[in-house]
């Protein structure tokens, strides 16, 4: 029951958002943008870098693990084969954060830029606000196009 009440809430303030934003762009005179932000992402030529790099890092990740637990296995001392295995894992940990850390940082630099070319190609269109396109029932210029083909 309390589902349902939360559900139709979030419906009906989607709904107010849309008809608010109407009325903005209605009553000032707004012209308004929409943009398809997964397609630019998907055409993003910043974006396939970022995803072939990962790949690479973690291909080369995976290898080094691979070579970590061979090593560890043919260790036949116990002692040193628990000491091997924790060493290994520490290390692990330490290159998988690396990864991750170098990572989120190129993405929020990708993010930044992308969000500049949208900003900057709806501003020389002379556009005053600029909306996902999932977000818009109706309404706004499609601008999508023009942002990927400014995508650096």
């Amino acid at each position: 029951m309390d589902k349902k009440i939360i559900l139709s809430l979030g419906v009906a303030a989607v709904f107010c958002a849309g008809i608010g934003i109407g009325c903005m762009v209605k009553c000032c005179g707004n012209k308004m943008a929409v943009v398809d932000v997964n397609a630019i992402v998907g055409k993003s030529a910043q974006v396939q870098v970022l995803k072939n790099d990962l790949a690479a890092k973690n291909q080369e990740l995976t290898q080094w693990l691979q070579n970590a637990q061979n090593e560890v296995q043919s260790e036949k001392n116990k002692e040193k084969q628990e000491t091997l295995l924790k060493q290994y894992n520490a290390e692990f940990v330490q290159k998988r954060d690396e990864l991750s850390k170098d990572y989120n940082e190129k993405l929020q630099a990708v993010d930044k830029s992308i969000n500049e070319t949208i900003v900057n190609t709806a501003k020389e269109k002379g556009y005053k606000s600029v909306i996902s396109k999932g977000a818009v029932l109706y309404g706004g210029d499609d601008i999508t196009e023009e942002v990927i083909k400014n995508i650096k």
